[in-house]
């Protein structure tokens, strides 16, 4: 055997480090091409750094600005170069704030040796995208997403035969057609063109697509059956598209499927049961997509599953026992279906459940005693459970969210079973047959509700906890047994929040100030006996029906230029009705004075373009002729003059109302003619028309 000397070994030593001098001082050279810093530096003097440009960005960040002359382009922010050649080969724009045109001639396109470039989330002036971008032959990652490009997507990005990710999402409207859409299907493997109208291409798709992304696009039409051929994919996205028919069963091939969004489509029929395979799955959303027929059993056996959306479908059937085999699911929601039969109790201890959504179904059966530690929401309203809710709830410290109102409860609840929740901000035990104990506080650390609804809980007074919340904006207290006045505290500072106050159904006498950013109040059905309320100016919705206010409408109420509807019915009001009621609100859309002792004549003051609907003032003693600016109310619905002593002609000119459906004049004074042959479709919407009692 050959042995090396030590000279011999120290020789090779030697000149292993003079060629690896050699090659950092030649790598060193190479860095940074002139003629590719020169194109990035003139790239960087074809637009203006504006923030506005990266709104969606938090912040925007200027790359550019560490783009000086002399200086090592290999060095500044967002360039990356090869570590050999020194040649340019990423660029990372995004978020930086760029306005101005990209154009063909742009000196981007001289970076020959690209392989990632990135310019999300500038503003490139709703311009074309160059077909230059198609001579980028070593480019692999393309992200254009948010550069509010336009027009159609040049055939010229089919070239980039290397690209495996392309991103053209939240560029509105983009068109892309063959070849480029041909070779996105073909070639690339995380592909995301939202905001793309087109039909999917039924053949030639690549067996190595990991990801598919059409999110909130224009695609249309049916998914071709040819998808389940993708062996690769793991990722599929078609949610908030314009799809159709029926879901391929090939789907369940998609054995690599780790996602799988099919929501918010005009799917027909039932949900193919074709998942049993699909043993990787772990997010399933099919909600919204029109579905109807029985749940896919095969769903419940996916144990893989941290994600499963059904809800907002036309769902039937019952819950199998096995679905409490979902041991890893933190998300399960079946809302909005037509689901029966018993709810499974084991349903309330799966271990890692979350966020749990039943509601708005016909469902029965009882809570269950044993609930996951990990609940955060428990959405269960709108369906028929009956029983007690049980005193084991206190143990969810964690919950944010509670609702089990419209259903068959019963029993004696102390809402101290509540208080130590710290972060529960919704709480709704409305409409059912409990009778809920607020007088018994113990514990003064209440959680601060955002939402709080006791409607229906056989309540006799205003919850002292009410004192200490400072974060409510949703408060019902409607149908109970509450007396009395309305207090003071309710407009305290701590009250500043609340927007949505429902107090109707009691037995109040009198309002006192009300908290200054109210935008909803029901009264209705009270015992007020007093003068019209003062209201605050945030006012978009009064419903103070069937109580006995007394004297006038007061004049500051034309100053609420905000209201959307005003329901003051079947009280004792009087006086004249306030003229600017017909023109004080740009969006009023529903007037109820029906049954008080209004005088005078109807305002005449309606506008051009307004939205009033509804309009009642049945029951008043209102005089005069009918205003001929009620012509100008294109939206009107409903109109109700009936019971009071106008003394006018009939007024042919209503049919000039394209939307009038009930028309009732009766009881007044009116007279003449009810016809015109010179109208073909005389009122063409109505519907009911009631001139009983009239002289016509």
């Amino acid at each position: 055997m050959r042995t090396m000397s030590c000279s011999g070994r120290a020789g090779q030593v030697i000149f292993c480090l003079v060629i690896l001098k050699l090659y950092c001082q030649l790598t060193v050279s190479q860095l940074c091409p002139k003629d590719e810093s020169y194109a990035l530096l003139q790239l960087k003097d074809g637009f203006e750094y504006d923030e506005s440009a990266s709104l969606d960005c938090s912040p925007p960040y200027p790359r550019m600005a560490s783009w000086k002359s002399r200086t090592d382009c290999c060095s500044w922010d967002g360039v990356a170069c090869h570590g050999v050649t020194g040649h340019v080969i990423a660029l990372d724009l995004s978020c930086s704030g760029l306005r101005g045109n990209l154009s063909s001639n742009s000196c981007l396109f001289h970076l020959s040796h690209l392989r990632r470039l990135n310019l999300a989330f500038n503003y490139f002036n709703r311009s074309s995208i160059p077909p230059e971008f198609g001579m980028f032959s070593s480019l692999t990652h393309l992200n254009l997403s948010s550069t509010w490009f336009s027009g159609q997507v040049p055939t010229e990005i089919s070239h980039l035969s290397k690209l495996i990710s392309l991103d053209l999402s939240l560029n509105e409207p983009l068109i892309l057609e063959a070849p480029a859409m041909k070779m996105i299907v073909q070639n690339l493997t995380q592909p995301r063109i939202m905001w793309i109208a087109r039909h999917l291409p039924v053949s030639n798709w690549s067996s190595s697509l990991e990801q598919l992304n059409l999110g909130s696009t224009s695609f249309s039409g049916g998914l071709p059956d040819i998808i389940g051929n993708l062996d690769s994919i793991k990722v599929l996205d078609l949610a908030n598209c314009a799809f159709y028919g029926s879901v391929p069963a090939s789907l369940g091939n998609l054995q690599q499927l780790n996602q799988l969004d099919l929501s918010y489509n005009n799917w027909t029929g039932q949900i193919p049961d074709v998942f049993g395979n699909l043993s990787k799955l772990n997010s399933l959303s099919l909600q919204n997509g029109n579905f109807s027929g029985m749940l896919p059993s095969s769903v419940f056996n996916l144990t893989e599953l941290l994600r499963l959306d059904l809800s907002q479908n036309q769902l039937e059937g019952t819950l199998p026992d096995y679905i409490c085999g979902l041991d890893n699911v933190t998300y399960l929601d079946l809302s909005y279906n037509l689901l029966s039969g018993t709810i499974p109790s084991c349903l309330f201890g799966l271990p890692s459940v979350v966020r749990f959504k039943f509601n708005n179904n016909h469902l029965t059966g009882e809570l269950g005693d044993h609930w996951s530690k990990s609940l955060l929401e428990i959405r269960l309203e709108s369906n028929k459970i009956n029983g007690r809710i049980p005193p084991s709830i206190s143990g969810l410290v964690n919950l944010t969210n509670f609702d089990v109102s419209s259903n068959n409860l019963s029993g004696i609840v102390d809402l101290n079973l509540f208080s130590n929740m710290k972060n529960l901000w919704g709480l709704d035990l409305s409409h059912n047959s409990l009778s809920v104990v607020t007088n018994n506080i113990r514990n003064s650390t209440w959680p601060q509700f955002y939402k709080l609804a006791l409607s229906s809980c056989n309540i006799i007074e205003f919850p002292d906890f009410l004192k200490i919340q400072n974060q409510l904006n949703f408060l019902s207290l409607s149908h109970n047994r509450i007396h009395g006045e309305i207090p003071k505290w309710l407009s305290a500072k701590g009250m500043q929040s609340l927007q949505y106050l429902d107090l109707s159904h009691n037995f109040l006498t009198i309002v006192n100030e009300l908290p200054p950013s109210l935008q909803y109040l029901d009264l209705t059905s009270n015992l007020l006996q007093q003068p019209f309320p003062i209201l605050p100016q945030s006012m978009y919705i009064l419903l103070i029906a069937n109580n006995k206010l007394t004297g006038e409408i007061p004049p500051w109420i034309c100053n609420i230029t905000t209201f959307q509807i005003i329901n003051l019915s079947n009280n004792s009001l009087s006086s004249n009705i306030p003229q600017c009621l017909g023109n004080f609100s740009t969006e009023l859309s529903v007037l109820n004075l029906r049954s008080n002792s209004f005088h005078g004549t109807i305002p005449g003051s309606f506008t051009e373009g307004n939205k009033v609907r509804s309009l009642d003032l049945n029951g008043n003693e209102l005089e005069g002729s009918l205003p001929l600016s009620l012509a100008n109310c294109k939206m009107l619905e409903v109109l109700d003059l009936g019971n009071n002593y106008i003394n006018d002609s009939f007024p042919l000119w209503l049919q000039t109302l394209p939307k009038l459906q009930v028309l009732v004049l009766r009881s007044n004074r009116l007279h003449g003619s009810i016809g015109n042959p010179t109208v073909i479709s005389p009122f063409s919407s109505l519907r009911i028309i009631d001139l009983s009692h009239e002289s016509l």
